[in-house]
């Protein structure tokens, strides 16, 4: 039978024509494929365990639209190619090898495998799938049935490679990047820096990473120069709307911005919002995707080099209490997993345990001083105390972390606040959970007594003291946190 004809370009992942069934789960796309993508990455980690899970997740959230298109069949062949061991290097996916694994299997088709090879910078690979994807359209547009202007655009190679590459550049200019149009061959001479320009100008984080890396292995340009091509590319993509894209792409550049070890000051000149601080929109946007582990490292990187007159301009109280909030919501949210969650609890532990926060701390703390800035933190410290009890019932590893993390912030700002103060911070915070607490996990009417119960515990918490600077948040006992930098290089 016939296929019937559709726009160019929009065959599905078995090279039919035309939207798969899968995109038809519910009126709401993007969450059909959030779904389909949870369940990819979950069976996917059934197969792959311990540290391979991370870069499995990163795989699948980088390639939504094939795995949108996966059938169970598809999906289980996937498996199969994550379990080969010559894909993996420890815990390193060795994206060339599973491509060509991928090719060899059949799992995909020609388009599908073709646009991976152009995401991960598989250039070995590139033209011999493009080749092979061309062929295939070609083939499609001759089909029985076709209307005369496909079938003398399939007579010709050149119009139709044309139109091929248009029409998925249409989509993401990423797959018309490594093709020449008028040869058809893998295109030469790709500047470095050029390509990280575009790649930045593309939100594509592995050209980012691909072009980046060539950069310092080349050495056409030197460290200052590399910094500041790094730091102009975070500050142009900063002001955008928020996407997935746009944060793997900054969660790449922040990374490499730690890796390098790039002077704190170079980052000053980030635009500003809302009087929040310079880095305040690039980690709102990371911990909105899930990129919490890169949030960890950021803030780390700040609390190691910043002065506390620059940390302000970072990250002002307003900013300091509205990524703790958003933090603390990822705590306790079931859209996200255990790992993302614990990902997120150490962030906030990073963010409330360094001292340089501490002017921040004390202005959000404190509700007469900056209203906009305490209902922030009022809401972070809310979920934190939900987050606790819940834990009551699990008794998993890690709760006396989480005991000891909303003590600390009690115990601080009953150091820091007036009496008329910290009064009003418990009955909002009391009054807080009783609109938050709609479980059985707590009657609703104990809220006022949980809070005094916390603040009695907190006033035994030890903690260092501070000479001049204001209280410390620092617990005793808490081990020196690894550099960022260490980590980001592993």
């Amino acid at each position: 039978m016939p296929k019937s004809k559709t726009k160019r370009g929009t065959e599905d992942l078995k090279g039919n024509a035309g939207p798969s069934k899968r995109s038809r789960l519910s009126s709401d796309p993007k969450k059909n494929k959030e779904i389909i993508s949870s369940k990819v990455i979950s069976k996917l980690k059934d197969v792959v365990k311990g540290d391979r899970t991370s870069a499995i997740e990163e795989w699948v959230k980088a390639h939504p639209v094939t795995v949108e298109g996966l059938t169970v069949e598809q999906s289980d062949l996937l498996c199969n190619a994550f379990r080969d061991e010559s894909c993996w290097s420890g815990a390193t996916l060795d994206v060339a090898k599973l491509v060509g694994e991928l090719a060899k299997s059949g799992v995909l088709n020609p388009f599908a495998i073709y646009k991976i090879a152009c995401i991960e910078c598989v250039e070995s690979e590139i033209k011999q799938l493009f080749d092979k994807a061309l062929e295939s359209f070609r083939s499609d547009l001759s089909h029985k049935g076709a209307c005369e202007e496909d079938r003398n655009l399939a007579c010709s190679d050149k119009l139709a490679r044309v139109e091929l590459l248009s029409s998925m550049g249409r989509r993401d200019p990423v797959f018309n990047f490594w093709i020449d149009q008028e040869s058809g061959n893998l295109r030469e001479n790709i500047e470095a820096e050029d390509g990280f320009n575009k790649a930045v100008d593309f939100k594509w984080s592995k050209g980012v990473e691909h072009f980046y890396n060539r950069l310092c292995s080349e050495e056409k340009l030197v460290k200052e120069e590399r910094e500041k091509l790094l730091v102009s590319a975070i500050a142009k993509l900063s002001p955008l709307q928020s996407s997935y894209k746009l944060a793997s792409t900054l969660s790449s550049l922040l990374g490499k911005v730690i890796s390098a070890k790039v002077d704190h000051k170079s980052l000053l000149g980030l635009p500003n919002k809302k009087d929040r601080g310079v880095i305040y929109r690039p980690l709102s946007y990371l911990v909105e995707h899930g990129f919490l582990c890169t949030t960890k490292y950021v803030i780390q990187y700040l609390s190691e080099g910043c002065s506390r007159s620059e940390v302000e301009k970072m990250l002002s109280p307003r900013g300091y209490a509205h990524l703790l909030s958003s933090l603390s919501f990822v705590v306790v949210s079931k859209d996200y997993d255990l790992d993302n969650r614990n990902e997120a609890r150490s962030a906030i532990s990073s963010l409330w345990e360094s001292s340089v926060f501490n002017q921040n701390k004390i202005n959000v703390v404190d509700p007469f001083k900056d209203r906009i800035a305490f209902v922030a933190m009022e809401n972070a410290i809310s979920n934190l105390i939900v987050d606790q009890e819940n834990s009551k019932d699990t008794q998993s590893a890690g709760d006396g972390e989480k005991v000891d993390l909303v003590l600390s912030i009690l115990k601080f700002a009953k150091d820091c606040c007036s009496d008329k103060s910290f009064k009003s911070l418990k009955e909002r915070i009391a009054n807080s959970l009783d609109k938050t607490r709609n479980s059985k996990m707590i009657d609703a009417t104990s809220s006022c007594n949980l809070i005094e119960e916390l603040c009695k515990s907190a006033r035994n918490l030890n903690l260092f003291s501070a000479s001049t600077e204001g209280p410390q948040s620092t617990l005793v006992g808490t081990n020196v946190s690894i550099s960022p930098a260490a980590v980001v290089n592993k």
